[in-house]
């Protein structure tokens, strides 16, 4: 199996052994309450560019990486968090799957507890149990994979989603997969430069799949963002914000990263 089959034959099994202590009835009763208790925040808002405004920037908490390891050296999650909250981030990405990338539902909680920034639940939904423990752990949106799931899932869980006030970034790696998403109805679209079965990163697939979405969709480039140069590169495409995970978990100064991969 690639790294993406393996991934989602995990997942499976996590959301059987959730199931377990908390049955779907219980895990949507506590979307409702959470719904009242902390309401959900824009995310798609937050990140949409208008004319002649900069780059949004949604930064990521990422623990580990399967192929290169540990990030997060020499500081905590919620220093990471903290450093964002006072950053130029327009929203943040918190990583939740456990055995693969080391974070947690938890931190989506920590994450609320910690910043005022909306809060996408970047993991790898293949169930509708994840989206209604999305919302109870305090996500305002989360992510889909294209590729994951069928036409009928895809729309299913963008309707979903809305149901439960919550916006969605569907993530798209090809044409086939832009296709999906388009007629599922996504309008919140992400382009990811990482191939997520081999983890090899193409910088030039936003490039060439923007073309088919700028003006229809709201467009987010992800992975493999590292430098200025790049981000320039990307508003002049009409990109409205870029995702970025790596290169701000592994630097010094991730507050100042942002301000410099944002030209500030």
């Amino acid at each position: 199996m690639n790294w993406l089959q393996r991934i989602a034959e995990q997942k499976r099994i996590e959301i059987a052994e959730s199931q377990k202590e908390a049955p779907l009835s219980l895990v949507k009763e506590r979307a409702v309450a959470a719904a009242e208790v902390s309401p959900v925040r824009p995310f798609e808002r937050a990140i949409r560019r208008g004319p002649g405004e900069r780059m949004r920037l949604i930064a990521e908490l990422k623990v580990r990486s399967p192929v290169k390891g540990v990030l997060l050296n020499g500081s905590s999650k919620r220093d990471l968090l903290l450093a964002y909250q006072k950053s130029a981030a327009s929203a943040l990405s918190i990583l939740t799957d456990t055995p693969f990338f080391g974070g947690h539902l938890s931190d989506l909680r920590l994450a609320r507890e910690t910043t005022d920034c909306p809060l996408l639940r970047k993991d790898f939904i293949v169930d509708a149990y994840q989206i209604y423990q999305s919302r109870m752990a305090g996500a305002d949106a989360i992510l889909l994979i294209s590729s994951l799931l069928d036409s009928f899932q895809l729309r299913d869980f963008l309707r979903l989603s809305a149901e439960l006030g919550m916006d969605a970034l569907v993530e798209i790696h090809d044409e086939e997969d832009l296709d999906r998403a388009w007629a599922a109805g996504a309008r919140c679209i992400g382009v990811n430069n990482r191939d997520l079965t081999t983890f090899e990163v193409d910088f030039s697939r936003t490039e060439r799949l923007v073309k088919n979405l700028i003006g229809k969709a709201l467009v987010v480039s992800e992975s493999g963002i590292e430098w200025r140069h790049q981000v320039a590169r990307l508003e002049q495409m009409g990109v409205d914000a870029i995702l970025v995970g790596e290169s701000l978990v592994r630097s010094q100064d991730p507050v100042k990263k942002i301000s410099e991969l944002l030209g500030l």
